[in-house]
C-alpha cells in the first residue's frame, strides 16, 4: 500500500508541477494578449491620426484650390470686361474708318489705305499680334456666336464642377 500511496503522492506532485507550469503559461499568455491589445490600440490610434492629418491636408488643398478658382473668376471677369471694352473701341474705330472712307470718296482722294476693308484688316492684325504675345493659341478659332461662352462663364462652370 505504501507504494500505492507513494505513486499517488508522486502523481499529485506531478499534477501540481503541471498546474504551476500551466499557471505560468497562462500568465505569459495573458501578458502576450495584453501586449497585443496595446499594440492594436496604438495602431488604431496611429491610423486615426493619419486619417485626420490627411483629412486636414485635403481640406487645406481644397481651400487653396477654391482660392485659386476665385482668383481665376476675378481675372475672367476682368478679361470679359476688357474684351467688351475692346469690342466697343473696335466698333468706334470702324465707324470712324467708314467716315474716313466716305469723306475720302466724296473728296476724290480715296486710295486703298483709306478703305474700311483695310481698316478692318489692320484691326484684326493688331488684335492677333496682341493675342500672340499673350500666348493665346485658340484666340481666333471660329466658334458660332450661339456656342460662345465668356471667360467668366467658363470659370464658373469649372467652379461648379469642383464643388
Amino acid at each position: 500500500m505504501s507504494s500505492k500511496i507513494n505513486q499517488i503522492q508522486e502523481k499529485i506532485a506531478n499534477l501540481k508541477e503541471k498546474q504551476t507550469e500551466l499557471n505560468a503559461w497562462q500568465q505569459n499568455l495573458i501578458a502576450d494578449l495584453q501586449q497585443a491589445e496595446q499594440a492594436l490600440s496604438a495602431a488604431i490610434e496611429e491610423q486615426k491620426a493619419e486619417e485626420a492629418r490627411l483629412t486636414e491636408e485635403q481640406r487645406q488643398q481644397r481651400q487653396l484650390l477654391k482660392q485659386k478658382v476665385a482668383a481665376r473668376l476675378e481675372a475672367a471677369a476682368k478679361v470679359d470686361k476688357a474684351i467688351a471694352h475692346l469690342i466697343n473701341n473696335v466698333k468706334t474705330f470702324l465707324d470712324l474708318a467708314a467716315e474716313v472712307e466716305s469723306l475720302a470718296d466724296r473728296t476724290s482722294q480715296l486710295n486703298p489705305s483709306l478703305t474700311l476693308e483695310k481698316a478692318k484688316l489692320d484691326v484684326v492684325d493688331s488684335i492677333k499680334e496682341g493675342a500672340n504675345s499673350l500666348g493665346i493659341p485658340t484666340f481666333f478659332r471660329h466658334v458660332p456666336p450661339a456656342d460662345r461662352k465668356s471667360f467668366l462663364e467658363k470659370e464658373q462652370t469649372r467652379l461648379k464642377i469642383l464643388e
